[in-house]
């Protein structure tokens, strides 16, 4: 854990500019760069909601965009041995993937297919239901707060209410993300 850092306003950029890189026309390009993104998203702890959105907004554009831009979007998701984007542990991020992915219009050709599919299979495979409550013993939160810098009373958010919101983020998201894949289900695009 000691080798990873914050992420800067540079870091930002350079994820962006990879991921720009990654899903270029050209397939060496996309390769080279898709090497380095994920090198640097495995450098950086939740870099991956760098490009979350960019990748949702890709995936639920109209049927314009170019084939090698989404298959590069598509091998981004797949990622390698080490990053695999579609299982991170973030509710909030799987609601709003999730349903992008199945929803995509671009699964027409082939090659695009075998690659959901794929990225599927591996979604079957790795995915660990995460918790939706997560919920921590008192002793281990008064250890946390004696190691932790005392705060005045003025700073210190209740850490009953930051846990209260976080697992009603998590199980909203839960729903959210059940709901629209049930009614993706129900209407025949899965």
């Amino acid at each position: 854990m000691s080798n990873f850092q914050s992420l800067t306003e540079i870091d930002r950029d350079v994820i962006l500019k990879l991921f720009e890189l990654s899903i270029n026309r050209y397939g060496e390009v996309r390769r080279d760069a898709q090497g380095y993104l994920f090198s640097v998203l495995n450098r950086y702890l939740f870099s991956y909601q760098v490009i979350v959105d960019r990748i949702i907004q890709l995936l639920n554009s109209p049927d314009e965009v170019e084939h090698d831009r989404i298959k590069g979007v598509l091998y981004i998701l797949l990622g390698n041995h080490s990053f695999f984007l579609p299982t991170k542990h973030s509710w909030s991020m799987i609601e709003r993937l999730w349903p992008a992915m199945v929803r995509t219009t671009h699964a027409k050709k082939p090659t695009t297919q075998r690659l959901l599919d794929h990225i599927n299979e591996t979604i079957g495979k790795q995915f660990d239901t995460q918790a939706l409550i997560e919920d921590t013993n008192e002793i281990s939160r008064k250890a946390a707060a004696d190691l932790w810098r005392p705060l005045e009373d003025n700073e210190k958010p209740s850490r009953d209410q930051l846990r209260e919101q976080r697992n009603e983020d998590n199980i909203r998201s839960y729903k959210n993300l059940m709901e629209t894949l049930n009614s993706l289900l129900r209407g025949d695009t899965l």
